[in-house]
């Protein structure tokens, strides 16, 4: 079965004042990055919400985007599929070429970390387990006992949330 990739992006982007799927990384945006990065190994689903992606990048809606949380976001871009899936939000900076082909070649569950700190995108073995609700911590229950691939990318366990966030990252 072939893997899946979802890019979550339904939210307001409401501390970062603009959309974080629209800001721009050299010529093109970030979602766009994470699109064409996660397609050399993977069907991918952006799922969008507040902010229209489908002109950009192939997009399922989350409705119900402003009172649902991740969770409903995952099973909607994991709809019709049932094997392995890398999952990442939109507003982290896309890993490399290299750290993506260590986390697809992974067994089970597994996820890329800077030091101590956990990142993204993770990989899910089995997605079909996402039926159902949230479980109690939400996403990251999910993770419990995943490989951690260490990597020197400290952008793998950024989070974008704020123009200065961005700043950082761009240096």
């Amino acid at each position: 079965m072939r893997l899946r990739a979802v890019v979550l992006a339904a939210g307001g982007s409401t501390r970062m004042g603009r959309p974080k799927a629209l800001l721009p990384v050299g010529a093109r945006t970030l979602v766009e990055a994470w699109v064409e990065l996660l397609s050399t190994v993977a069907e991918v689903v952006v799922v969008d919400g507040a902010v229209p992606l489908g002109h950009l990048v192939p997009a399922r809606t989350n409705p119900d985007w402003a009172t649902t949380g991740p969770w409903e976001s995952l099973r909607i871009g994991l709809h019709g599929h049932s094997g392995p899936a890398l999952v990442t939000p939109v507003d982290v900076p896309p890993c490399s070429a290299e750290d993506l082909a260590r986390l697809v070649a992974a067994h089970g569950d597994a996820l890329l970390s800077h030091g101590d700190a956990p990142g993204h995108p993770v990989r899910l073995a089995d997605s079909a387990r996402l039926v159902g609700a949230c479980p109690p911590g939400g996403l990251s229950s999910l993770l419990v006992g995943a490989e951690w691939l260490p990597t020197t990318d400290a952008g793998v366990a950024a989070n974008m949330n704020t123009p200065a966030d961005v700043g950082r990252w761009l240096g």
